[in-house]
């Protein structure tokens, strides 16, 4: 589990480093991205870290709030808004992927 854990935070840091530049419209409110597939993800990995021992739980949180972060930056501007939804489907295919014992 450990070494899937470092996987996901190395691919959740390329994500991010690609999502992190934002502008100054639009984007969602509250806990919602307005995006489907990208609240969807935040949802299962709160779900996921609900699940899991202690350690992972918290490593899992705070990557999902990692995105959350940058994400919210992204949904801003309107050109990467539109590029969302395949990021966030990607990332929960990924996620899939290296926790299988999780609901994605």
């Amino acid at each position: 589990m450990t070494k899937n854990l470092m996987f996901v935070f190395a691919l959740s840091a390329s994500v991010f480093a690609g999502c992190s530049k934002g502008g100054d419209k639009g984007g969602g409110g509250g806990d919602s991205l307005g995006v489907a597939e990208c609240d969807a993800y935040l949802d299962k990995m709160a779900a996921c870290a609900k699940k899991s021992d202690k350690t992972t739980g918290e490593q899992l949180t705070k990557m999902r709030d990692m995105m959350a972060n940058a994400w919210k930056d992204s949904v801003k501007d309107p050109e990467q808004k539109k590029e969302m939804p395949r990021v966030c489907t990607t990332a929960i295919a990924d996620m899939k992927k290296q926790i299988p014992t999780c609901d994605w």
